[in-house]
């Protein structure tokens, strides 16, 4: 997890210097993206969370 963690940390630093309109679309990519694979990834995240032993997991 910390290795995931510092790669977001340096990406944020990147992504700063990107031009609002820019980074807007960017955003908007990944929402599309979300929102295109959306059955999968609930999916992938109800088999992650039945393994788990969260407590506080729905």
């Amino acid at each position: 997890m910390l290795e995931i963690f510092s790669k977001v940390k340096v990406a944020s630093r990147s992504l700063a210097l990107i031009p609002d309109a820019r980074r807007d679309e960017i955003l908007l990519a990944v929402a599309d993206a979300i929102l295109a694979n959306e059955a999968s990834l609930l999916e992938a995240n109800a088999k992650d969370l039945s393994g788990s032993s969260c407590r506080y997991c729905f």
